[in-house]
């Protein structure tokens, strides 16, 4: 930051780097930044443009196209890979269009025929910045919308995200008369775990448990943490029978990855799973919900380590390990 004359701070002009062929051609194009309060850093060999990019961080760079030979498509590939996604403006000369053209096939932003022209330099300068600001804000938006949809600790969808995945699931379902399964999965003794080995072994189970679900899961199954030590998949197109294969293999290979755990030597994990499917048992959220829950419930309570399909007046599947 800077401060102004009138004691107020104001954010630091944006950076840009002249790569000019002529001296002449790069004072110009200096004078004319400079006046419109940029920070404008001139060279015109390629250890230039790599020692200025390893010590600024330029918003911009400003790229002459009519370097003899080949120098000009040399620098060029020397930005893309010294500073990749950074906006380039190529300068040509007016007859030279076509190597302007060119290198905006090859990753440039936009074009100045010289002499360039003081007002448009202003307004393309300011457009690809704008741009660029543009895309970070956004990119940076969806880096917090993301971070907002994920458990900090098993990098699973967390339960908010679980609730939107589950009603956008449902409305599919709806919409195309498609079947689909909620299953519930609870870790069997996990609080006589937690009181054994502490609150960090607790966490490595239920980060070795979330890695288990993604490994054992399909692409297109929606594997959540609900909440605790309580996971949840949505499995689209499924009707709930056939679902028990998976819930098997789950149920088997969770006992397996943890038989090999060092960490927790006389103990076992074991899961219990309950559940539900749309729309035989439920015809909305928390409806099936409540039944993968019920179905959970006593699985937990048939002895644990049990996999239970919900079935109304007490009728359900059940299925020992």
């Amino acid at each position: 930051m800077k401060i102004d004359k009138e004691g107020r701070m104001s954010p630091n002009p944006d950076k840009i780097l002249v790569v000019e062929s002529e001296e002449e051609s790069a004072d110009y194009l200096k004078k004319i930044l400079t006046k419109n309060k940029f920070s404008v850093t001139c060279t015109n060999t390629v250890d230039g443009v790599l020692s200025a990019i390893r010590k600024n961080n330029f918003s911009l760079i400003i790229l002459s196209m009519d370097f003899p030979g080949n120098k000009s498509e040399e620098l060029l590939t020397c930005i893309n890979n010294a500073k990749p996604g950074c906006d380039i403006i190529a300068t040509t000369l007016s007859d030279h269009v076509n190597v302007a053209i060119s290198a905006m096939k090859k990753g440039a932003y936009d074009y100045l025929l010289k002499p360039v022209n003081p007002d448009l330099t202003q307004i393309i300068v300011r457009k690809a910045i704008e741009r660029r600001l543009l895309l970070k804000k956004a990119n940076e938006a969806e880096y917090y919308k993301n971070l907002s949809r994920v458990d900090g600790l098993t990098g699973l969808s967390n339960f908010r995200f679980f609730n939107e995945l589950l009603e956008n699931e449902i409305s599919r379902s709806s919409r195309y008369k498609k079947n689909f399964s909620l299953l519930m999965l609870d870790i069997d003794n996990f609080k006589e775990v937690n009181d054994k080995k502490g609150h960090q072994e607790g966490d490595e189970i239920l980060k070795d448990v979330a890695n288990t679900l993604k490994n054992v899961s399909r692409n297109t199954d929606l594997v959540s943490r609900y909440g605790g030590d309580e996971f949840a998949i949505i499995i689209p197109e499924t009707k709930k029978k056939n679902t028990l294969p998976f819930a098997e293999r789950i149920r088997s290979e969770i006992g397996k990855a943890f038989k090999k755990k060092k960490y927790l030597s006389e103990l076992e994990v074991t899961v219990s799973i309950g559940i539900a499917g749309f729309p035989e048992d439920a015809e909305n959220k928390e409806e099936l919900i409540k039944k993968a829950d019920r179905a959970l419930y006593q699985a937990k309570h048939s002895g644990r380590n049990a996999i239970v399909l919900w079935e109304d007046k007490k009728k359900s599947k059940k299925k020992k390990g």
